[in-house]
């Protein structure tokens, strides 16, 4: 939870400053760690995105030898809100 803490920070998201065809972010801990579930318009945002933006992130929390994304990448068939 601590590099995830430091990872967001060096993110530095907020309203006005969130990556492109991000929709949404969420996180949960686990007994074994966290979940991480986001949202993206495309495939291709995301990959971007971690290549781009998150791996730098990732490596600033962690002096380069922070865990790497392992991605698990599903199509929405459907979407409910609140």
């Amino acid at each position: 939870a601590d590099i995830y803490k430091q990872v967001m920070t060096n993110l530095n998201w907020g309203p006005d400053n969130l990556p492109e065809g991000l929709i949404a972010h969420y996180s949960c801990e686990k007994p074994d760690g966290l979940f991480i579930f986001d949202v993206w318009e495309t495939g291709d945002d995301w990959q971007r995105f971690a290549e781009e933006v998150l791996g730098a992130a990732i490596g600033a929390a962690t002096g380069g030898s922070g865990p790497r994304p392992e991605p698990r990448i599903f199509p929405l068939v459907g979407e409910e809100q609140r």
